[in-house]
C-alpha cells in the first residue's frame, strides 16, 4: 500500500461492485467544508516569532516556557510545530484495520507538502519536515535547518 488510493477499499465496493476512481468517488461523497478544512491542515498558515517559524494558530504562552528553559531554536520549533494525527479519524465508519496506515499516508503526504509551502512563504530560509511515527503518535513537524 504505497499510495493513498490503496487505502480506499471503498473504491472497490461501489455500485454493482464495479471499481470507481478516486475523483468519481470524491464527487459523490466529499463535502466542501471538509475539503476546506483539509486545505488548511495540509497547506497551513504560519506565524513568525523573532527568528522562529510556527504553524498558525500559535500558542505564545507555550513558547515562553520553552524559551525560559533555554532550549535551542531547532528543538523549540520541532516540538511546537508537531501536528499530531492521533486524534483524527475516529468517528463514523473509519475502518480500524487501516486507520493507522491512513494516518501514516496522510503524514507522509503532509511531510512532502510542508517544504513546498514553507519555501513559498519563506524563500530565504531552509526547513526540514519530519514524519513522526512512534507507538504513541503519528504526525508531522518542521524546523529550520
Amino acid at each position: 500500500m504505497n499510495q493513498p488510493r490503496d487505502l480506499l477499499p471503498e473504491l472497490l465496493l461501489w455500485a454493482d461492485h464495479k471499481p470507481i476512481t478516486v475523483e468519481a468517488w470524491l464527487a459523490q461523497v466529499a463535502r466542501s467544508d471538509e475539503a476546506m478544512g483539509f486545505c488548511a491542515v495540509l497547506w497551513p498558515a504560519f506565524v513568525t516569532v523573532g527568528d522562529m517559524v510556527f504553524r498558525a494558530p500559535f500558542d505564545h504562552q507555550r513558547l515562553a516556557g520553552w524559551v525560559r528553559a533555554d532550549h535551542p531554536r531547532e528543538a523549540i520549533e520541532r516540538a511546537l510545530n508537531l501536528f499530531s494525527l492521533k486524534d483524527y479519524f475516529h468517528s463514523g465508519a473509519e475502518p480500524k484495520a487501516i486507520a493507522r496506515d491512513r494516518r501514516l499516508a496522510l503524514g507522509r503526504t503532509m511531510a512532502a507538502m510542508l517544504p513546498a509551502k514553507l519555501a513559498q512563504d519563506f524563500p530565504q530560509l531552509r526547513f526540514s519536515a519530519v514524519l513522526v511515527d512512534d507507538a504513541q503518535d503519528v504526525g508531522v513537524t518542521f524546523f529550520q535547518v
